[in-house]
């Protein structure tokens, strides 16, 4: 239960940690009579037994945010923090004029026709007071009702008396079928519908009873995103559909729904059904967000409608999907992730040549990198969430031309990490290229082949003198100052003509011309001269990234 797993985490006002007590009191159905042996209660010493128990977490919509009890196991926990009492579990004592949970359900149990779960409650109402007692004994408490050793979803019929509870608000009787009354998914229903209002689209079909249970467990499964994206709440929700698959293929596929999941909104997990990078890493298999897209039983011609949608932050909200891509075919998800795959294992060779004695291998995912350089420190991460939105769908139909944002991005993190002794640019540049030779038109060739980026590395080279981590630096606040505010300085060609002269005037006075800066200076001079002879276009992102490059270089002595 994740009640149990929760409170193991937490402490009571004297910073004990809550842990949680699991009981079994037994319960026998004679004549139709049942009866709860409070006084056979005893603890449930094992393990296995106590992760095999379910607490049914009854709603009578996605709205209700009461905690009812109608039928079943009860987990419960009530004890002091230093913020005041805490609740937990799938029950609530009564408190000033509210009811307790028990009561709260009798609405809803007062629909059901004489059965296990009616006799069960009038045998509860008739111990109500003992057993509340006794769930108040303990911080944390799981009581378990054993009837003649099963659990009650064991029992015959159970899951399909509260079936039917959850879909009797829902549906009106015509003929030997019925009609939804309530909006259930919003692509139910004809988009042609002659004389017939939009929002009766919902009655356009006809169901069996059994049809709309199934209905409830498909929206949910179909809703239920493939993956969350880190730092965000967007999930990406996929869809298989084609010839020759089966229900089985489409169950293995679509991520499991457990009785423990139905609140899974609370938790805001950002574990939701997650590929882990390091198996990725291990099996050479792509990226993460193309994993499951390529490694299943379907054939290369099945197709996916692939959605973005929003997670709701809680159970009373709803999915909003936000961007919709149809019918990919799995082939060419699979060519994609196959060049992603190359680009990954190029850059991996590079930087096993650059960092030999590199005590990790190099790792590349998308949506590592996206974060990484998109990254504005904040929960809500909205420059990520709006870019992942606007390029995944690119990348997934192979239409991921040329992103222009992402270098002036980059020059951004990097400038922010080194004011703030955050990542460096020679770990951090890879993720950079990732991004960059994924694209069809990768533009990296002809930004380091323009002059802007020669002038950068010059003037990066002349800069190494001043590095903070050199013993002999002249000038300790000049990475933090200048490097660290470096597209600022060098803005427009004149800026950085200023800064030129800047770096040339401390290295006379510091007396710093070794040859290999007299070298860089012979040829950023003529460099100069062209662009501003030629009146070519200057870009300072450009000569940023080539500053950065010479200056961050790695030399053989320190590799």
């Amino acid at each position: 239960m994740k009640d149990v797993d929760a409170n193991a985490k937490k402490k009571d006002i004297e910073g004990n940690v809550i842990t949680t007590t699991f009981y079994e009191i037994p319960v026998t159905v004679l004549d139709e009579e049942v009866t709860i042996h409070l006084d056979k209660v005893k603890e449930i010493p094992d393990e296995d037994k106590k992760k095999s128990l379910y607490a049914l977490n009854f709603k009578t919509s996605k709205k209700d945010s009461e905690k009812r009890y109608l039928f079943g196991d009860i987990s419960y926990s009530y004890f002091e923090t230093k913020k005041g009492v805490e609740e937990g579990g799938n029950y609530r004592m009564a408190k000033d004029k509210k009811a307790s949970s028990f009561y709260r359900c009798q609405d809803a149990a007062n629909q059901l026709s004489e059965s296990i779960i009616t006799r069960f409650r009038a045998a509860f109402l008739s111990n109500i007071e003992a057993i509340e007692q006794f769930l108040r004994s303990k911080p944390a408490i799981v009581l378990h009702f054993n009837f003649d050793d099963k659990s009650w979803f064991q029992l015959d019929d159970v899951t399909n008396m509260i079936d039917g509870l959850i879909t009797s608000k829902m549906i009106v009787p015509q003929d030997d079928k019925f009609v939804l009354d309530v909006y259930l998914y919003k692509t139910l229903g004809g988009h042609n519908t002659p004389n017939f209002r939009e929002e009766n689209k919902y009655k356009t079909n006809l169901f069996t009873l059994d049809e709309v249970k199934d209905l409830l467990y498909g929206v949910r499964a179909a809703q239920k995103p493939l993956k969350r994206l880190n730092k965000s709440n967007i999930g990406i929700v996929a869809l298989p559909h084609g010839e020759g698959l089966t229900s089985k293929m489409i169950a293995d596929f679509l991520p499991k729904m457990t009785n423990e999941e139905s609140d899974y909104e609370e938790e805001q997990s950002e574990n939701l059904i997650i590929v882990d990078n390091d198996v990725m890493l291990q099996n050479d298999a792509g990226d993460a967000l193309f994993y499951d897209f390529v490694y299943n039983s379907f054939d290369e011609k099945v197709k996916f409608d692939i959605i973005f949608t929003n997670i709701p932050a809680s159970p009373a909200g709803l999915y909003v999907d936000m961007v919709e891509i149809a019918s990919i075919e799995k082939s060419l998800l699979v060519e994609v992730n196959n060049k992603i795959n190359r680009v990954k294992q190029h850059l991996k060779e590079q930087f096993n040549q650059e960092f030999p004695k590199a005590k990790k291998d190099l790792e590349l995912y998308l949506e590592d990198s996206f974060l990484k350089i998109l990254s504005n420190q904040t929960k809500s991460e909205k420059k990520y969430q709006f870019h992942l939105l606007k390029v995944l769908p690119l990348i997934y139909t192979d239409n991921y031309f040329q992103d222009n944002v992402i270098l002036p991005l980059f020059i951004n993190k990097v400038e922010y990490n080194i004011r703030n002794n955050g990542q460096g640019f020679n770990t951090l540049k890879y993720n950079f290229y990732f991004l960059m030779q994924i694209q069809k038109f990768n533009p990296l060739m002809a930004i380091t082949a323009s002059t802007s980026y020669q002038i950068g590395k010059c003037l990066g080279i002349m800069s190494k003198q001043f590095e903070a981590w050199r013993d002999d630096c002249p000038i300790k606040s000049f990475e933090k100052s200048y490097v660290g505010n470096l597209s600022r300085r060098i803005s427009s060609l004149e800026d950085m003509t200023k800064f030129s002269n800047f770096i040339n005037e401390k290295l006379t006075i510091h007396e710093r011309w070794y040859p290999d800066i007299k070298e860089a200076y012979s040829s950023f001079v003529p460099l100069l001269r062209e662009l501003e002879n030629s009146k070519g276009e200057y870009n300072k992102n450009h000569c940023s990234l080539g500053f950065f490059e010479s200056y961050f270089k790695v030399s053989q002595s320190e590799k």
